[in-house]
């Protein structure tokens, strides 16, 4: 009983301090439904990409698991999930995609994996579901999207990459699929530049895994 007394107030502490960075630092509020322009018609949650079945999952654990294994620590361990699944996907916009052909689309993990093809949003579900799958917890890891800046400093257009939350310092650390992956996986290695810092990041509008989602908008929120 008092185990999970303790138990219960360290969830309840950390989530308070998580929502507080979420808030302050990022800008973002708790929401229940992230809706998002998909598959060329009409908005819908973005969070229906994270359901898939129990086989799935399995064929995924399979195939990333040992990647996992061969890491030397926790960072480590997702640098080579991270680039297990950079070297299985090519690079490939939903509409120019023979799977997809749509001006807009979110695949399933499990879509993304066999394709071996999509864009930045197809890299990023896979990366956050199959870290989610290897014992990455529900306020770990996150999918984001918002805007990128070229090297030059110029706006890009809006992206999807992964976010990485550190246990100690309670921030986040982008890893990437397609937006300068090499550079960010190296950078995310190194585990000096938390997100909120990255010159290459800017004006998030959501973040989502399977289980939680954050946004800067009503337009994306539907506040509990």
């Amino acid at each position: 009983m008092i185990a999970k007394l303790f138990s219960d107030l360290f969830k309840s502490k950390f989530k308070h301090i998580l929502k507080t960075y979420m808030g302050d630092i990022l800008g973002l509020h708790k929401s229940k439904i992230i809706f998002y322009y998909l598959n060329g018609k009409s908005y819908s949650d973005v969070r229906r990409v994270f359901k898939q079945t129990s086989e799935a999952d399995d064929t995924l654990i399979k195939y990333y698991k040992p990647f996992w294994d061969l890491g030397t620590s926790k960072w480590n361990k997702i640098k080579r999930v991270a680039d297990a699944v950079n070297g299985r996907l090519t690079y490939i916009s939903d509409i120019d995609n023979p799977h997809y052909k749509r001006f807009e689309y979110w695949a399933t993990p499990i879509e993304v994996h066999n394709n071996e093809k999509d864009d930045c949003d197809g890299y990023a579900v896979l990366l956050c579901y199959v870290l989610r799958l290897l014992g990455l917890g529900e306020y770990d890891v996150f999918v984001r999207v918002g805007r990128v800046k070229y090297t030059n400093g110029k706006l890009g257009e809006k992206h999807a990459n992964v976010l990485v939350r550190d246990e100690d310092s309670m921030l986040f650390f982008p890893i990437e699929g397609s937006w300068y992956p090499n550079l960010t996986s190296f950078e995310f290695s190194t585990h000096k530049l938390p997100f909120h810092r990255h010159p290459r990041y800017t004006e998030t509008e959501w973040i989502t895994n399977d289980k939680f989602s954050f946004a800067n908008t009503r337009w994306f929120k539907w506040i509990k």
